[in-house]
């Protein structure tokens, strides 16, 4: 098992020293099950991006230009 030093406010220490005192276990067991149950999206983790979720529509349409980024008769006016 690692071993981590950790700086707290002073509020923070007193509420988990009550947390510990209150369920009669130590600092270290009450840390470890809060990150035990943190949950696991709020850590950054990119999800689906918007073409993989729409992935089944790319390209679904016909008839109109294969791409408009390029061609400049397609951009005038734009951001006008």
């Amino acid at each position: 098992m690692g071993t981590v030093c950790v700086k707290l406010p002073e509020v923070l220490e007193m509420k988990l020293r009550r947390i510990a005192e209150r369920r009669k276990t130590t600092k270290a067991t009450i840390l470890r099950a809060a990150l035990s149950e943190y949950p696991e999206d709020s850590l950054g983790e990119i999800g689906p991006s918007c073409h993989d979720l729409a992935k089944h529509l790319s390209g679904c349409l016909s008839g109109g230009p294969r791409d408009l980024s390029w061609n400049k008769k397609h951009l005038q006016g734009y951001g006008k």
